[in-house]
């Protein structure tokens, strides 16, 4: 935990960041300004709710954001459900996103995520491989550093307190990822009996964090890119499940800007 005046001066930066007043800085926190004044002076400690807040505030500096929520209580690895006054600046960058039924090809686009509905999942720093690339180090998956967080409905993440998402890097899982795509895992799910077929991470001390198929190919565990122009690995003892991905988000071709543009989610059940 921070000190007193540490934390006091950190809410004190922030404001004048935003240029606003402590009046106006108490109406988004939903307190009194003697509370945010005495919260600038080190004199009184901010609640939980009011420092996932002041988090979300400072959403354009993930340092600052996460040292708010780390004050909380929360690590990366945790899934915070939105506030209302979150969810309504989070929603200003949230993608209007279209869903493709692997299944059947189908596309639907849907505008029926409610403020009330919305978590915010943390991206974290990392990226799993997808073929012969080095994926990340799985040594601390609660200390991974945070790009940003992404906004998405709750009926999207049947496990919300065990979901992270990450990027992806190299091509083996193409057609379905490409490198770059940025996958949504559900930690929960790591179970190889319930896993056959589904796209999950592994992890490997050799070769990292991997994305790929699991598949139990004549009762010999594998993992199976999608790409057939890659060998299956096999699922040794040394491999360790991470997650189930849930669904995944792709980038236009030249576009850089996934989270603020129109994105494509697939998701598999």
């Amino acid at each position: 935990m921070e000190t007193s005046l540490s934390l006091a001066r950190k809410i004190q930066n922030l404001r004048k960041s935003l240029r606003i007043s402590q009046a106006e800085l108490a109406a988004r926190l939903g307190v009194s300004a003697m509370v945010v004044s005495r919260m600038e002076r080190g004199q009184t400690q901010p609640s939980g709710k009011n420092l996932i807040r002041l988090g979300v505030l400072s959403k354009h500096e993930p340092a600052l954001c996460w040292s708010f929520w780390n004050e909380a209580g929360l690590s990366s690895r945790h899934i915070v459900d939105v506030l209302p006054i979150a969810a309504k600046r989070l929603r200003r960058t949230i993608p209007i996103f279209r869903f493709v039924d692997a299944g059947k090809g189908r596309q639907e686009t849907r505008h029926d995520a409610t403020e009330e509905s919305l978590i915010a999942i943390p991206f974290l720093q990392l990226t799993a491989a997808a073929g012969k690339e080095q994926g990340s180090s799985n040594h601390d998956l609660t200390n991974a550093r945070t790009d940003d967080i992404i906004a998405a409905p709750k009926l999207w993440c049947p496990n919300p307190n065990h979901t992270i998402c990450m990027r992806v890097k190299g091509s083996s899982m193409e057609p379905t990822l490409f490198d770059g795509y940025i996958i949504v895992i559900d930690q929960q799910q790591n179970q190889k009996t319930k896993l056959n077929t589904q796209v999950i991470v592994a992890h490997h001390d050799k070769f990292g964090l991997v994305v790929s198929r699991f598949w139990e190919l004549k009762n010999s565990p594998a993992l199976v890119s999608d790409n057939r122009k890659y060998d299956p690995e096999p699922f040794s003892a040394a491999w360790n499940i991470v997650g189930k991905v849930l669904w995944w988000i792709g980038e236009a071709k030249g576009d850089k800007s996934t989270l603020t543009t129109t994105t494509q989610v697939s998701v598999r059940n």
